[in-house]
């Protein structure tokens, strides 16, 4: 049974939309009224085309597949020509709708190329992966990577809607599923240590379907509160970044790399929330049993805690630095103070974060 959840946006005059959560939330489809649409567009990696795309479109067939190839380094520029060359050869226009149906890569490509297709076209997230589902597709953060800059080119637009069909997480690789709980992890560190209690009290794959469904509704429930207090990142959103400034920067280093050896996004976060979380402590603002619970969770996740000794910390520091989040090139830092607490627009000592890095990354961590 599926639950619906509305994100409420008030600086949009109380916009809302709905966030459709549980297993056969796909049915959701059925009830768009596609005649208010000149077209439909489902956009989807070549992956996820082979065990989802059918389900879509036998709710709305007249959907028109957009395809490109899957993962984190193509999530670009020149793939985002492909998507808009695409809607424009086939016809699109404002009036037209585009559904994603993927992860996070897809999400924030298919809404960025909807937001900025001829000023505007309605969007709608089918994220099919926990991290997606619990994070990427609630909130209207959309953006592609450029250089070396995660998320560096990008808007803010909320979706029509989100269906959030758990049903489709049962065809994920259990690396992937774990890496979704980095971010629910995150929520609760960040805004409920009882959420933090539940999210934690066993591995990812132990929890039933009724409660991993409980479990993403809650995540998106934080969130979407987050958001409707601030849309755009002025102030009490920033919390929602706990984990991404190392975590970005060590995610683009990775990708750099061989294939093999790239971090999933999730994993990036969760050594980030580790290296935060040192930085915390080192400050004196967190104490150091909640940094030695949080690496006892994360390690329960079957996620990583350590940097790859193959990284400096002065490359590390550098990737931070062309953080969209810092000003006059000052690092804002968002620093948990307990678990369940974090305080944004943290300013660190360079000196202290490279200390923490050549720590994490001579002893192991």
């Amino acid at each position: 049974m599926s639950i619906t959840h509305l994100v409420r946006i008030p600086a949009k005059a109380e916009y809302q939309y709905p966030v459709v959560i549980g297993p056969g939330a796909l049915d959701y489809l059925t009830e768009i009224n596609t005649a208010h649409y000149s077209k439909i567009f489902v956009l989807t990696d070549t992956l996820v085309e082979q065990l989802w795309l059918q389900a879509v479109l036998e709710r709305i067939p007249t959907a028109i597949p957009i395809y490109i190839p899957p993962g984190e380094s193509h999530k670009s520029i020149s793939v985002l020509e492909l998507i808009w060359r695409t809607l424009l050869s086939a016809g699109a226009d404002r009036k037209s709708l585009l559904l994603n149906l993927g992860g996070g890569v897809i999400g924030d490509m298919g809404g960025f190329a909807a937001a900025t297709f001829m000023r505007g076209m309605d969007f709608i997230q089918i994220p099919t992966t926990v991290l997606a589902q619990v994070d990427a597709s609630v909130g209207g953060k959309l953006a592609v990577d450029f250089d070396s800059a995660k998320n560096c080119i990008g808007v803010f637009t909320q979706p029509k809607a989100v269906i959030a069909d758990t049903d489709t997480l049962v065809t994920l690789p259990p690396r992937e599923f774990n890496a979704g709980f980095a971010e629910i992890l995150k929520h609760g560190l960040i805004a409920s240590s009882d959420y933090w209690s539940q999210a934690t009290s066993k591995t990812a794959s132990e929890f039933s379907v009724e409660e991993l469904a409980a479990i993403i509704t809650q995540s998106v429930e934080i969130k979407a509160k987050i958001v409707g207090e601030d849309e755009r990142e002025a102030g009490i959103r920033k919390i929602l970044n706990f984990g991404h400034t190392v975590g970005h920067a060590i995610e683009s280093l990775s990708l750099e790399g061989s294939s093999a050896a790239a971090l999933l996004h999730g994993e990036a976060i969760a050594i980030g929330m580790m290296v935060e979380a040192t930085v915390a402590v080192e400050t004196g603002l967190l104490n150091k049993t909640a940094l030695d619970i949080l690496r006892a969770k994360l390690l329960l996740h079957n996620l990583p805690v350590q940097l790859n000794d193959d990284w400096s910390s002065s490359d590390i520091l550098q990737r931070m630095k062309l953080d969209k989040k810092n000003s006059n090139g000052i690092i804002h830092w968002t620093l948990i103070s307990a678990i369940g607490t974090a305080q944004y627009d943290c300013i660190i000592e360079d000196s202290l974060v490279i200390n923490v890095l050549n720590n994490f990354v001579c002893s192991g961590a």
